[in-house]
């Protein structure tokens, strides 16, 4: 199909190639979610945000439940401050998959901008089980300091990171 014309594209680095590809996908189907996505990546790569959005935004159209819209989406909203629909969309992809490493950092970051504090320690201590990403050490470390006042905590999760990162 064309979609996978557009993927074997991309993955050789004709990037235009596969915009039309992906286009062309969209034009015999319109609904195809996993088209708009591709095209989300491109125009995320290409630092086009409004672009990426309005791609994310009909691969959820068509997807709701599609895991890595959602999480991208997310931490679009998150970084831009809009708390309420970066919590929405990356619980959505919690829901989908709570194992996938980096969805629970996400959540973490989001409840700690929201001030609540404890929600952002479980999902970062869920991160940390996981051994998914490494800066949910640093900012447990930090909550334990600056929230919590509990020094000793943060010590821990301080020297954890570190360990884990020369792991890396």
């Amino acid at each position: 199909t064309y979609y996978y014309l557009g993927t074997a594209h991309e993955i050789i680095g004709k990037k235009g190639e596969a915009v039309k590809y992906y286009h062309t996908t969209i034009e015999k189907d319109p609904t195809f979610a996993d088209a708009y996505f591709s095209l989300a990546l491109l125009a995320d790569e290409s630092d086009n945000e409004e672009l990426a959005i309005d791609y994310y935004q009909k691969t959820l159209l068509y997807n709701p439940h599609h895991f890595w819209a959602n999480l991208n989406i997310g931490s679009f909203y998150e970084k831009h401050n809009q708390l309420n629909l970066a919590l929405a969309h990356t619980r959505q992809a919690y829901k989908v998959d709570p194992k996938e490493k980096m969805v629970s950092y996400n959540l973490g970051v989001i409840y700690g901008k929201q001030k609540n504090y404890e929600k952002a320690k479980k999902y970062y201590l869920e991160e940390i089980e996981k051994e998914g990403y490494i800066l949910a050490y640093l900012n447990i470390a930090l909550l334990y300091k600056d929230i919590y006042r509990d020094y000793e905590s943060a010590r821990y999760y301080y020297l954890r990171g570190i360990e884990k990162d020369k792991d890396n």
